[in-house]
């Protein structure tokens, strides 16, 4: 998806390369979780609004979906983002269609944590490669596996000592 098209983007990235949005959301949502104004519906979008510049997906920012997933309504939405463009963490946003749209505030101060946190992890591991960034994306991401059902053979080694094949066992 191109980066013009995208639905919650930060004003301004200047100073920061666009593999390291992962990380410059990660720092966004740390700084409005540690602020005291922040309440647990603005929490809320918050991690909406991360999670989609980690993953650009267009229907985890549709209403619907945002109203099914952190149960916040477009009233509420819109609340939250009033708040957070008072607070600073918003500049501007748009709630009007079926998608929320919003250009995010990287503060100064924000940017230089991502640069630290790139210099500092560079530093961990000099190989200038893909896999050097912690931000990388995995090729297969891990879902819980369902537990095999037992083998017959388990199920016989747990026989009641009351029925009838424990009881001819027994008696050899």
């Amino acid at each position: 998806m191109s980066h013009e098209r995208r639905l919650i983007r930060f004003a301004s990235i200047s100073g920061i390369d666009r593999k390291e949005l992962p990380i410059a959301a990660e720092v966004w949502i740390d700084s409005i979780s540690q602020s005291n104004w922040a309440d647990r519906e603005i929490l809320k979008l918050s991690n909406v609004c991360s999670r989609y510049m980690r993953d650009p997906q267009p229907k985890s920012v549709a209403l619907r979906v945002i109203e099914q997933t952190a149960g916040l309504d477009r009233g509420k939405i819109d609340n939250c983002l009033r708040l957070m463009v008072l607070y600073g963490a918003v500049e501007t946003y748009d709630c009007g269609g079926e998608y929320m749209r919003a250009s995010l505030y990287l503060t100064y101060l924000q940017r230089l944590r991502v640069l630290e946190i790139r210099r500092r992890f560079c530093e961990l591991h000099p190989e200038n490669t893909p896999r050097a960034l912690p931000w990388h994306k995995s090729e297969v991401n891990w879902l819980p596996q369902t537990v095999p059902a037992k083998k017959e053979e388990d199920e016989a080694e747990t026989v009641d000592a009351d029925t009838p094949q424990a009881l001819a066992a027994g008696s050899r």
